[in-house]
């Protein structure tokens, strides 16, 4: 099936017939697909009626081959581009290059979201559970309508072209990033391929916020590589060093993929609270937890010898 996609694909890009019609089998496999005992052929046949009238010259019948002519042939691999491919095509990219990331904003179902809802997470490999991915977007969403404020300048605020809205924190998981061939996956090349991807959707492909004032996540697969990147302005509270302590803390759940849904849900919920300034570090928490001087141990046991007295004269009271 996928030799047929790559054939479909390079009619609908555009290549030169000639080429299309040399690749191996390329009429046997269009009629091993709509053949009456091939499992799907009857979903296929059905999708291409819709699709074009032309497709009714197919004749389908039990005891019968589909008949093939040239000008029927061409549009059925249009058709089967349009049919098989719907929602497919970007989920076949298994390497992802920063510029062929479709937007979660105007293009949800090619993220795997919902189509006509805009989204802010885009994972066309279906990384996600569809679930995970719904609570993650629910909490983008709230992030940016109700929990952030305008980080931007008073005037940008409260100009008629902009939302008083917070910031924007976006979630990109590929199977893969795209490096140049041959190169080696040590953890230099896959953490500067892995910025510049996170680089490229934060202030290009993704940038729709009014004064860089968004977030992109990226997770990939088979780098095992988390990378965050915030825009100028949600980067003078969220910095790299901010970035760097919560990634770190929440890296357990990124371990071999183990729960993407939990560890994306725990970033978003600390970059939220960096936004509003309820942020407390995990490295001070840890501080507040430790016993202090040498004393703290033999208070412990004293407390605790006092409270096992008052329980003994308690039960001789009652």
């Amino acid at each position: 099936m996928s030799d047929l996609m790559t054939i479909g694909n390079m009619v609908i890009n555009g290549d030169n017939l000639d080429n299309v019609f040399q690749v191996n089998g390329t009429k046997q496999k269009l009629r091993e697909l709509l053949a009456p005992d091939q499992r799907n052929s009857r979903q296929m046949l059905d999708c291409l009626v819709r699709k074009s009238t032309v497709a009714r010259r197919f004749t389908c019948h039990p005891e019968e081959t589909v008949s093939v002519e040239m000008e029927v042939l061409v549009m059925a691999l249009l058709m089967v581009g349009a049919c098989y491919g719907q929602n497919n095509d970007q989920a076949t990219i298994m390497e992802w290059d920063a510029s062929l990331m479709p937007d979660p904003y105007t293009n949800p179902k090619a993220c795997g979201r919902y189509e006509n809802k805009p989204a802010y997470v885009c994972d066309p490999n279906n990384l996600l559970p569809a679930k995970g991915a719904d609570i993650l977007d629910w909490l983008a969403e709230g992030t940016y309508l109700n929990d952030t404020m305008c980080p931007c300048s008073d005037w940008r605020c409260e100009s008629t072209d902009a939302k008083p809205y917070g910031t924007i924190i976006n979630v990109a998981l590929v199977k893969k990033i795209k490096r140049p061939e041959g190169q080696d996956p040590t953890s230099e090349n896959l953490l500067n391929a892995a910025r510049q991807f996170t680089y490229t959707l934060t202030n290009e492909r993704w940038n729709k916020g009014v004064c860089n004032n968004n977030i992109v996540i990226m997770y990939s697969a088979e780098d095992e590589t988390l990378f965050t990147m915030a825009g100028k302005t949600s980067a003078q509270r969220l910095n790299n060093d901010v970035i760097t302590e919560i990634t770190n803390h929440h890296m357990r759940h990124f371990k071999n993929g183990r729960d993407l849904t939990a560890g994306l849900y725990s970033l978003i919920v600390d970059y939220r609270n960096v936004l509003r300034g309820e942020y407390q570090s995990w490295r001070e928490f840890d501080k507040s937890q430790r016993p202090i001087g040498g004393g703290n141990v033999p208070v412990a046991s004293v407390a605790t010898f006092l409270s096992l007295a008052i329980a003994f004269v308690l039960s001789f009271r009652f």
